[in-house]
């Protein structure tokens, strides 16, 4: 059986979809350098995207030297599983549910307003919150797993190579470690009864977009609910905030901690 349209098209939202938002943080992060002084506008401005696929320059200082090729393995594997669990969609062997009879009932004009009534159609809150709450759960005590000593030395110390990480430094993962979590990330596609493909990809989207502004060094935050600065304190401090992308699970278990503030850290220096 040939492969579906929709599995290609899958690989490639995820891989350019990546590729242009840690590009447009970078581009961030280097006018915030500018502003931050001379020290940070110097460690900055040699360093491209981490990715043998895009470009990357050998004279920053700033990157693991294997960065660009363990980036560019991460990133075609994590496409790819997003193409694979396209393709069974489309094979019906996965439990996305794809209604699109319903948007008929609109009597869409064009085959665009179609699509989208598909999808509006089939955006239910509950899955979302079930697929978020799921990966949350799974993803945190992996995450604490990774710290335990041995499999920290062999896979989670590469990770931690950036204590304060920037655009394409998420990718910086043992090959092995970034797999198992892409089991995690995708199984709601598989394992939790009935998703609507509304849902599902506005459960991909969350955890994408959260996922690369976690490592980005931007700071971005939605009020009670999520703050980029949480995620860089793990990676400070190494034993707290494990969570992502909410801190509900270190909240429970007492390993979170509050980041500092940029007025804080300011005083400090």
């Amino acid at each position: 059986m040939p492969m579906h349209a929709v599995s290609a098209f899958a690989f490639a939202l995820q891989f350019v979809g990546y590729v242009l938002l840690s590009w447009w943080l970078m581009q961030k992060r280097r006018n915030q350098a500018n502003v931050d002084g001379m020290l940070e506008r110097k460690r900055w401005e040699g360093t491209w995207p981490g990715l043998v696929l895009v470009g990357y320059a050998h004279s920053s200082t700033r990157m693991h030297p294997k960065q660009p090729a363990i980036a560019t393995v991460n990133l075609v594997v994590s496409a790819f599983v997003a193409g694979c669990v396209a393709e069974a969609t489309a094979r019906e062997r996965s439990a996305i549910v794809v209604p699109w009879q319903h948007a008929q009932q609109h009597r869409a004009s064009s085959w665009l307003m179609w699509i989208l009534a598909g999808l509006w159609d089939t955006l239910h809150w509950w899955p979302l919150v079930k697929a978020v709450a799921w990966q949350a759960l799974l993803e945190y005590y992996w995450h604490r797993l990774m710290h335990l000593p041995w499999f920290y030395r062999r896979f989670h110390k590469l990770h931690h190579y950036h204590k304060d990480p920037g655009p394409f430094d998420d990718l910086l993962i043992h090959p092995a470690e970034a797999f198992g979590y892409f089991c995690i990330l995708y199984s709601p596609a598989f394992v939790l009864g009935p998703m609507p493909l509304g849902s599902f990809l506005a459960y991909m989207g969350i955890m994408g977009v959260l996922g690369v502004l976690d490592h980005s060094g931007v700071e971005f935050a939605i009020p009670f609910l999520y703050d980029t600065r949480d995620h860089a304190m793990h990676h400070a401090l190494y034993n707290v905030n494990y969570a992502f992308p909410f801190i509900w699970m270190d909240s429970i278990h007492g390993t979170y901690r509050k980041p500092f503030s940029s007025k804080d850290q300011q005083s400090k220096d």
